[in-house]
């Protein structure tokens, strides 16, 4: 398989990266100086922005009857070194006159609750680097502006493709997939083959995942084609509730869509038609089959690499991300968690597993020409299970979007960037023989 062929065709890194909305961090003679931030639910998140002219921005984000709306208040403030207080608040504010700072922790409304150093602050101090790029992609509201003048957050200001600027779109056939396959030979019996029961899940998303859905309803139709049960749930039908249900008993689990590493515990999720699933959760309710296989494809993280990174994570944090989305599944006795970020990379993994193949050294088969292992170590949460990483300097196109000296909109390419597109975390010597212990 050729490198080449693989940056214009195969590879579609975590949720498809696109076209960059236009979000000027507004007058960059203003600095921004801290943001503190509070996710009520999935649903609704606040964000206080403080700069360093002595003004903020108060955000809240919300979903309301399946709509994304924000709410945005400006003014003045004075920070002490334990107390904010907030000038020039609107009538009918929601925003208090004053919070108590614990610096090490965040805000709170209450200087009682401030001087006990209780664990959950009002709002908390936020470090993330992203509040300081042009936008962010936020799992439930999609991209929101960080610039300080706009009044709409959410309200992305779409701009004309320069096409010098495009490689030709690839357009996934889910048909040629898996006629490709046609002539694979399966060498497990029909009766174990008919013991295998196999989840696949297609999360929502915002933007559209037909081709999601086009490539996964292929790998349904292959395993249906050897016989294994499977059950498929695809957005607009992607509910916790039936994902739940179905996952009783299930040998092999996938799930392609939005992903993240969030939470105190840094835990991955499964994005579905309530948003957000979050670490405990999955773990308290799937009731997949002991020493189940579990794949993950395009989602965000599970990799390593996530569509919002701006440079080269690293792969120390790369191998943070594999991990705290692996353990997720490890409570559950699984036999392997597998992460792959290509374009019709099940498919080829099935085949090898169902013959018999170990998973590492599958996973070792999938790492071809433009990529190599990074790090191969122990899981941290239990020994037995081998966390293996692999990086590609090979990046799908990403563009930026910003403004010049005089206000123009210049669209310029990324350069290619090394990326985690490739990992496992799994008992090394698990086969498919293991389904029926």
């Amino acid at each position: 398989m050729k490198a080449s062929f693989l940056i214009g065709n195969l590879m579609v890194l975590c949720c498809t990266l696109s076209l960059e909305c236009l979000a000027n961090p507004g007058n960059s003679k203003v600095k921004l100086l801290s943001v503190f931030s509070c996710e009520r639910s999935p649903q609704h998140k606040v964000l206080l922005k403080l700069y360093e002219d002595k003004s903020f921005e108060y955000l809240e984000f919300k979903i309301i009857r399946s709509k994304a709306y924000a709410y945005r208040e400006t003014g003045v403030y004075k920070l002490g070194a334990s107390k904010l207080k907030i000038y020039k608040r609107k009538k009918n504010s929601r925003l208090p006159k004053k919070y108590y700072l614990l610096s090490s922790k965040g805000l709170y409304i209450s200087r009682q609750k401030m001087r006990k150093g209780d664990a959950s602050p009002d709002l908390i101090v936020d470090n993330d680097t992203k509040y300081h790029e042009p936008f962010f992609t936020d799992p439930v509201f999609g991209r929101v502006s960080n610039s300080k003048s706009a009044s709409n957050k959410l309200a992305c200001k779409e701009l004309k493709e320069d096409q010098s600027l495009r490689t030709k779109a690839y357009k996934f056939n889910g048909d040629e997939y898996y006629k490709k396959h046609l002539n694979a030979v399966i060498h497990l019996s029909n009766d174990s083959l008919k013991k295998i029961k196999a989840v696949i899940v297609v999360g929502a998303d915002e933007s559209g995942n037909i081709e999601f859905i086009e490539e996964q309803s292929a790998v349904a139709a292959f395993l249906k084609k050897w016989g294994v049960n499977v059950i498929e749930l695809y957005y607009p039908n992607a509910k916790w509730n039936d994902v739940k249900a179905a996952s009783e008993g299930a040998n092999i689990f996938i799930y392609s869509g939005h992903g993240a590493v969030l939470g105190e515990a840094k835990q991955g999720i499964l994005y579905l038609n309530e948003g957000i699933i979050y670490g405990q959760e999955i773990l308290e309710g799937l009731k997949l089959h002991r020493n189940a296989l579990v794949i993950f494809n395009h989602a965000c993280s599970s990799a390593g690499s996530s569509a919002g990174d701006k440079g080269d994570i690293g792969i120390n944090e790369a191998t943070r991300r594999v991990e705290d989305y692996a353990k997720v599944f490890i409570p559950l006795k699984i036999g392997c968690y597998y992460a792959n970020n290509y374009r019709e990379s099940v498919i080829p993994f099935l085949i090898s597993f169902l013959n018999g193949m170990a998973v590492n050294k599958i996973y070792k088969m999938a790492i071809k020409e433009n990529l190599t292992i990074a790090l191969t170590k122990p899981h941290k949460l239990d020994s037995r299970y081998e966390t293996s990483v692999a990086v590609t300097k090979l990046a799908g196109i990403r563009y930026l979007i910003s403004t010049d000296s005089k206000g123009n909109e210049v669209l310029s390419k990324l350069p290619a960037q090394r990326r985690y597109s490739v990992a496992y975390v799994g008992l090394p010597n698990f086969t498919v023989k293991d389904f029926f212990k």
